[in-house]
């Protein structure tokens, strides 16, 4: 069948080439590796060229301005966010950035904030200038702080070493949590466990102190005792992780505390009122 042609004017026009719908064809094994390579590439080059910033602006304006530092400390933090999730874009950088690390020999620990990885990537050297970054950076993930505002925050802040330097008002030393820890759990009494072969290992006229008990369940919930530790870093540090697990609870019952304590100061301070007037009506 011959296609139709329409004539406008005494010239031949063609019928327009209609184009079938795209149909969204399955990659192959090899197609999806060289896919995943081209985005890893770019994460590659992502990173590099953050670096390459950061060493533009201490070459330049270190002195001067810290606007430049921020707008790097900027794109470590919009980084870090693309860097979270399951996406193989988020995949794709944290594979660059593991790579980059490996490449310049920088050494970190597998417990090492991704953030603190990504601050050392990029830069590169003085150790206390890439924790005040790397804590600062962090604060402002603490808080929820928009890429956009963190120029702001850091600013507000006093600065970067003022947030490397500052705690939170709110916050709590180590030895505080374990001694609030310990106040709390004296009065639980979870069950006895007696045993001869245990006694004999412990200071028997260390009565009322603390002891860290290893034990292995086994399949009916009875716990065979492995080992008794009388450390006393090793026991601040399980009241301190047990502070952790459970701080909310604790706070609530030191607040349901504290508003015993103060109900009770106000009921004996109405007293002595009372007993005050009595006086002075009986006199």
């Amino acid at each position: 069948m011959e296609d139709k042609v329409e004539v406008l004017n005494g010239v031949a026009l063609e019928a327009p080439v209609i184009p079938m719908a795209e149909v969204p064809v399955a990659m192959t094994e090899a197609e999806g590796i060289a896919a995943q390579r081209k985005r890893e590439a770019g994460a590659y080059e992502r990173i590099v060229a953050l670096f390459e910033c950061r060493a533009h602006w201490q070459n330049t304006v270190f002195k001067d301005s810290n606007d430049m530092l921020y707008g790097v400390l900027q794109g470590c933090y919009n980084l870090y966010a693309d860097m979270t999730g399951k996406s193989v874009e988020a995949s794709a950088l944290r594979g660059a950035l593991a790579l980059l690390l490996k490449q310049r020999n920088i050494v970190v620990r597998e417990s090492t904030h991704t953030m603190t990885k990504i601050v050392r990537c990029v830069f590169d050297g003085d150790r206390r200038r890439i924790s005040a970054y790397s804590l600062a950076l962090r604060a402002a993930l603490d808080k929820s702080v928009p890429a956009e505002k963190l120029a702001t925050f850091i600013y507000e802040a006093g600065g970067v070493e003022e947030l490397r330097l500052g705690k939170p008002a709110n916050s709590v030393s180590p030895a505080d949590k374990a001694k609030q820890v310990k106040e709390a759990i004296k009065a639980k009494n979870i069950g006895v466990f007696d045993a001869a072969a245990v006694s004999g290992q412990l200071d028997q006229a260390a009565e009322g102190n603390m002891r860290i008990l290893i034990a292995t369940q086994d399949a009916s919930a009875k716990f065979t005792i492995n080992a008794i530790i009388s450390s006393a870093s090793a026991l601040n540090a399980a009241l301190v992780a047990y502070y952790s697990a459970n701080k909310d609870s604790l706070k609530s019952d030191g607040s349901a505390k504290a508003e015993s304590a103060k109900a009770v100061d106000e009921e004996a301070l109405l007293e002595a009122l009372a007993a005050e007037a009595a006086s002075a009506q009986a006199a």
